[in-house]
């Protein structure tokens, strides 16, 4: 049988005599019962000599001659004839609870000996040591946690090396590196070296007295007075007053200061520094009694000052510059704007001076520039706006605005632009049917033999004034402002200057005028109009301060008609698409109703009057003695 392959599958489980061996239907084995409560249910003494492993092991009696590994072995004796009981993992634990009179080799003390191969037996602590505290939370501590507000102690970190100490830390020596963050108070100097080479960070509150060489981080409080020599790379202090100094950088948050009282040089808050004062009232202040001199001087190539709204050389910049070129002075604007030179900015009004330029002696004017804006070349007081004290080359056209007025005699192969003549030009005949003829005034007079002075564009037979007659556009006059009937023209009286602003009046019709039809944004009849003289299309009219009366029995307003049936006609206002037809009444407060009087004679409102009350939200008319409700 041994020999011969075999496997058997039953439906319902499986059954060996009576309580030998039974597998019932839910999966359940049981030896020695026929009714199994458990997965493996065994009835008598199992013997196994391999390997036991078991998550949960629940036992009366439990006696194991081999290995057995038990998570959680619960409700039994154990007896272990030998071997050896560990945990499940190199950091678990196993504890043992109740007589342990048996147990050997068991440590009595947190004391571990080791022997690191020194040659004796050294001891440490498996935990923290604590003296005089139950809690200690350092290495080694001494009293209560000293980063614990009000706990007094000293705690010493074995991971990081520090010792933190809520009271005084007495050493004649310190050795290395000084960490000053948390020192207070007053070090006696007895207690520090002659020098100091080694590197202090926190900060210091005292006098020191010596000499400082190296990098000052930090912040200087109160006024600070150097009377030795100070090298810094970098000195930040609030007021700083040295006798000698040389600094990379120095940053004061309220002034610095050198020379006695600070008169040397000064720099103050706010961004003033001065030379020679102590209290600069501008961003830059130069002061001596007498001969004060500023240079900027370069040993070789060219010598920059640069005024601007950029860093460095950029647009916005103006450079006074010397040594571009040998020899040579420039005066450069980067911008696109302009140089100005003022005379007498701050005006008194009296000896106000020249511009003047010279050569060598400045007894000798050059040229001169008068602050009238008389200039003058070769003549150091010109009484004109350019006089020249010798003769005068123009290669290209000259302009004169006002007039040119010549002595001697003038002599010319052409005149090009606007010649002004003299008020009267006897026997002259201007014709000219080509280019442009320009007047400032055209004055024309009654001649010919039927007394009448006439202008005429495109016509030879003026019949009138003005007669502009002519087929297509020769017929139109274009007119930048019109006045009929009148000398006033926007509140401008005429003659006036050329320049004079007339408003936005572009007709002024002093008098009754008479037209046919005016459109106001259009140029023909609206359909299905008949009888409107003005039409105004795609815009509005204002009124400000005026009236409109509607007069005579006929007289009448429509909206959205033509035949208003009515004084007003509101009735069709909806049936020309506006989508907001109603009628809105005026609003008004009880203050404003009350205050509400009759325009013309200034008495009481007028009866019949309708507003809306905003106050009560009601629509109200008055009768003649009270403002009713309409509801």
């Amino acid at each position: 049988m041994a020999n011969i392959r075999k496997s058997f599958n039953f439906r319902n489980g499986v059954q060996v005599d009576n309580d030998n061996f039974v597998v019932n239907p839910n999966g359940l084995v049981g030896i020695g019962t026929t009714i199994p409560s458990e997965i493996f249910d065994v009835r008598g003494t199992a013997s196994v000599t391999g390997l036991v492993t078991a998550t949960d092991v629940v036992s009366r009696g439990l006696n194991v001659t081999g290995v057995a590994t038990a998570t959680t072995i619960s409700d039994g004796v154990i007896q272990i004839t030998s071997g050896i009981i560990t945990a499940a993992s190199p950091t678990g634990v196993v504890t043992f609870h109740g007589d342990g009179a048996g147990l050997i080799n068991i440590p009595t003390s947190q004391w571990v000996d080791i022997d690191v191969g020194l040659g004796f037996t050294s001891i440490y602590a498996a935990g923290n040591v604590g003296v005089g505290t139950q809690d200690p939370r350092f290495s080694f501590q001494i009293g209560g946690n000293p980063n614990t507000a009000g706990h007094e102690g000293v705690g010493i970190d074995s991971t990081t090396g520090d010792i933190i100490s809520t009271g005084i830390v007495t050493a004649t020596t310190f050795s290395g590196e000084l960490a000053a963050t948390f020192l207070t108070g007053t070090i006696n100097d007895n207690r520090l070296p002659a020098t100091i080479t080694s590197n202090i960070t926190g900060n210091v509150t005292g006098n020191v007295t010596g000499n400082v060489t190296g990098n000052l981080i930090g912040n200087i409080t109160g006024g600070t007075n150097v009377t030795g020599v100070l090298t810094a790379t970098d000195l930040h202090a609030d007021q700083l007053e040295v006798g000698l100094g040389t600094f990379t950088t120095v940053t004061g948050t309220g002034r610095v200061a050198a020379g006695t009282g600070g008169t040397g040089f000064a720099a103050i808050e706010g961004g003033f520094v001065g030379i020679g004062t102590d209290a600069p009232d501008a961003e830059l202040q130069i002061r001596k009694q007498s001969g004060t001199l500023a240079e900027i001087v370069s040993d070789s190539g060219e010598s920059k000052l640069s005024i601007g709204q950029q860093l460095g050389a950029g647009t916005s910049t103006a450079i006074l510059r010397f040594g571009n070129q040998d020899n040579t002075f420039d005066i450069i604007n980067n911008d696109p704007g302009d140089i100005r030179m003022v005379l007498d900015a701050l005006p008194a009004g009296i000896n106000t001076g020249n511009f003047t330029w010279h050569h060598q002696s400045t007894g000798t004017s050059l040229m001169t520039l008068t602050y009238q804006g008389s200039l003058g070349v070769n003549n150091a007081s010109p009484s004109e706006k350019v006089s020249v004290g010798g003769g005068i080359t123009a290669t290209e056209k000259s302009y004169f605005g006002n007039g040119l007025e010549v002595t001697g005699t003038v002599t010319a192969d052409l005149f090009d632009g606007t010649v002004t003549l003299p008020s009267v030009i006897e026997n002259s005949n201007i014709n000219s049917t080509l280019g442009v003829s320009t007047f400032a005034t055209l004055n024309i007079v009654d001649v010919g033999p039927v007394g009448l002075g006439s202008i005429g564009i495109n016509t030879e037979t003026p019949i009138c004034a003005l007669d502009v007659r002519g087929d297509g556009v020769g017929g139109v006059g274009l007119f930048s402002h019109i006045g009929i009937n009148t000398d006033v023209l926007g509140g401008v009286s005429f003659p006036a200057a050329s320049d004079v602003s007339l408003g936005q009046i572009l007709l002024d019709v002093q008098g009754m005028g008479r037209f046919g039809n005016i459109g106001i944004g259009t140029t023909a009849l609206v359909f299905g109009s008949t009888n409107e003289s003005i039409q105004v299309v795609d815009t509005g009219i204002g009124m400000y301060n005026g009236s409109l009366n509607i007069h005579g029995e006929d007289g009448a307003m429509g909206i959205g008609t033509y035949s208003p049936r009515a004084s007003v006609d509101l009735s069709l206002a909806a049936a020309v698409g506006s989508d907001s037809p109603s009628l809105i009444l005026p609003h008004l407060t009880n203050a404003q109703r009350t205050a509400n009087v009759d325009r013309v004679s200034g008495g009481s409102t007028v009866a019949g009057s309708i507003i809306y009350n905003t106050d009560t939200n009601q629509f109200q008319g008055y009768n003649g003695t009270s403002w009713v409700n309409l509801a």
